[in-house]
């Protein structure tokens, strides 16, 4: 027996419906590009130079860029391994900050 038309269409989801099955988006790879240029840019400055004045930043750079690009980019079946890079970076960052003011 066949089915009607419009049931055999709502069967089948939309592209639309799914904001998981379109892929993470830009934002992620935009803050992953940014942070890592600047991380980059960050460390090149402190092989040039003699004394390193720039770890707080340099640590700060790599703690925002694992949890808002790597955190998001990771497969979300992995949830343990998303946390544990989210909070891992925020730990970085906040490390980065504290070594900024501080030292």
């Amino acid at each position: 027996m066949e089915q009607p038309a419009a049931t055999r269409t709502e069967q089948t989801p939309r592209p639309d419906e799914n904001p998981a099955a379109a892929g993470p988006g830009w934002r992620p790879v935009f803050c992953l590009i940014g942070f890592g240029l600047l991380l980059t840019v960050t460390l090149t400055i402190d092989a040039l130079r003699d004394a390193s004045t720039m770890s707080g930043s340099a640590l700060v750079y790599a703690g925002v860029m694992l949890f808002t690009g790597v955190a998001e980019l990771l497969d979300p079946a992995a949830r343990r391994l998303v946390a544990g890079v989210r909070y891992g970076g925020m730990a970085m960052a906040l490390l980065g900050l504290v070594l900024q003011f501080v030292g």
